[in-house]
């Protein structure tokens, strides 16, 4: 599965992708788990999470404009699941790679 295409708000679904490849949206859910252990939902959330760890060490974005270019419309669930994958808020992470790289606070 490629990476959704950056600041793309296409509808990365498995129903998208089964009609896509003419694949039952329950069989390519299958075929997803079995090639890889993770849903196509665990794997767009960590494609998106990714691409904002990305976008808030290199951009001067702010937290809710990164999380309408990775895909969430409304930034709650965004800072929710960030939180919880990396245990700090994107914006304290944001401060920290700042910090870490040298690069003067904004």
């Amino acid at each position: 599965i490629r990476r959704p295409p950056r600041s793309t708000l296409f509808p990365y679904t498995t129903l998208f992708r089964s009609e896509q490849f003419h694949y039952s949206e329950k069989y390519l859910s299958r075929l997803i788990k079995k090639a890889t252990g993770k849903t196509f939902n665990e794997i767009i959330i960590t494609n998106k999470l990714n691409e904002a760890q990305e976008l808030l060490s290199n951009s001067s974005l702010s937290v809710e404009e990164i999380a309408v270019k990775v895909g969430y419309l409304n930034p709650a669930p965004f800072y929710k699941l960030f939180k919880e994958r990396y245990g700090v808020t994107p914006a304290h992470f944001r401060k920290e790679q700042q910090q870490k790289n040298n690069i003067p606070l904004q």
